[in-house]
């Protein structure tokens, strides 16, 4: 198990190649899962490593992980009403992205599945955007020999 292959990998379905932006919404200008030092321009994606638990049945590790997918929509300016409706616009296409394909082409990967959606603001190196955060179970199975 490779997290770093699978934040690339989630990180990847959000490639502005592949997304499709709202009507008359700015697509995705970057995705990626190795978050650089400040966002050079938006709407950004970074899938996030959050968090995971590992069991060891005989001969193979079994991890429940979790990832979080941030879309960093534009720097927050305080226009709510106009915001709301852009985030609110790209929510279905984000959800969509991770629709089917729940392997993720990964070796190991059970699936991956989006598990919750939020919208809100999040801060990145010291800016505020406003930004829609993917919750994603990730279920991962390896083969492991485990010795005394």
């Amino acid at each position: 198990m490779n997290l770093l292959t699978i934040a690339d990998a989630l990180a990847a379905r959000f490639a502005p190649g592949l997304v499709t932006p709202p009507a008359g919404r700015k697509n995705v200008t970057a995705a990626t899962a190795r978050p650089p030092n400040a966002i050079p321009n938006t709407p950004y994606v970074v899938a996030w490593a959050d968090s995971g638990e590992v069991t060891f049945p005989p001969g193979q590790m079994l991890g429940e992980h979790e990832f979080k997918v941030t879309f960093y929509y534009s720097k927050s300016e305080a226009d709510i009403p106009r915001e709301y409706a852009a985030l609110l616009d790209w929510v279905g296409v984000l959800l969509a992205r991770l629709a089917g394909q729940t392997q993720l082409g990964v070796t190991g990967v059970k699936k991956a599945i989006p598990m919750r959606w939020e919208i809100g603001t999040a801060r990145y190196a010291d800016i505020v955007y406003e930004a829609i955060t993917l919750t994603v179970h990730v279920w991962t199975e390896d083969n492991v020999t485990l010795t005394p």
